[in-house]
């Protein structure tokens, strides 16, 4: 029986392996260019100035008067359009830090108790993301499930291999 089972997980091991090779070296590329992503990043403006960790969020600046400030930094420093679209905002109470990503791979992090600009950098390292994910597709198809599909046919792929794998390893020594 165990032979049968052996050749069964063989057999459908090779195929789930053979079918999806191009998407596992895709996320295993991505994954390796992520884990040195600070490489494509440019750092544009640092300010060598403290931020006063203010830790009593009711002393901040409001959500909107930090997004326009620093919309206004990027388009003085950079001369970027100003029809900027904030893409993700980062907020990290405990370091007083709060980061605007803008459309434009462009990362504004302000101090939010005096909206002083600390760092403005390029982070040309979404493309590797939105790759990586598989988002890359519903950007450009205008969907929303398909990176949902890819993740879960990958994750799912990935465990039946690595079940499979482990097991045609383990009873295959055993012979």
């Amino acid at each position: 029986m165990r032979y049968t089972l052996l050749k069964k997980f063989r057999k459908w091991h090779r195929k789930v392996a053979a079918v999806l090779f191009l998407f596992f070296f895709l996320i295993s590329g991505t994954g390796l260019l992520l884990g040195w992503k600070n490489l494509f990043n440019k750092e544009i403006y640092h300010n060598s100035k403290k931020a006063t960790v203010e830790k009593n969020m009711s002393k901040w600046l409001s959500l909107d008067s930090l997004q326009s400030l620093a919309s206004s930094a990027l388009v003085s420093k950079n001369k970027a359009s100003h029809d900027l679209k904030i893409d993700r905002i980062d907020i990290k109470p405990g370091k007083a830090y709060c980061s605007f990503q803008f459309n434009n791979d462009y990362l504004v992090s302000l101090d939010p108790a005096t909206g002083q600009v600390l760092q403005m950098d390029i982070k040309r390292s979404s493309w590797i993301i939105k790759l990586h994910e598989g988002s890359i597709l519903d950007d450009l198809l205008g969907t929303t499930f398909l990176k949902r599909a890819y993740v879960s046919i990958m994750g799912i792929a990935l465990i039946f291999l690595t079940i499979s794998g482990t097991y045609l390893w383990y009873f295959s020594s055993k012979k």
